[in-house]
């Protein structure tokens, strides 16, 4: 189903998380994040959890960052989303816009 689903996530100084969103193969969705506060060490992967968590596919990686947006096509059923480590000396809100054809998301509360 395409879905509009604002996220808003909030980090104390060091804290991280990782939120994710879950699509079947070749489905779309679109993203647009920010920070207020800081910079985010960020990483936008995916992995399919029927297999090894171990393995995944890094689509961008950023070491200090305030920000992205673009789109995915997944390149396999599983889930495809953003583990963020407040590398600031203040806390950090990360604010994340999805859009698109996903069937959930998942914060994963990694604090």
């Amino acid at each position: 189903a395409y879905e509009i689903r604002p996220r808003d996530w909030s980090s104390d100084v060091c804290s991280s998380d990782l939120i994710k969103a879950i699509l079947r193969e070749a489905k779309v969705v679109l993203y647009d994040w920010h920070t207020e506060g800081g910079n985010v060490y960020s990483d936008f992967h995916g992995h399919d959890p029927a297999t090894s968590s171990e393995a995944f596919v890094r689509y961008r990686e950023d070491q200090e960052t305030a920000g992205g947006s673009g789109s995915l096509v997944a390149p396999f059923a599983g889930e495809h989303g953003w583990y963020w480590l407040n590398v600031s000396n203040n806390p950090v809100t990360v604010t994340l816009n999805l859009t698109g054809y996903f069937d959930d998301t998942k914060d994963y509360g990694i604090h």
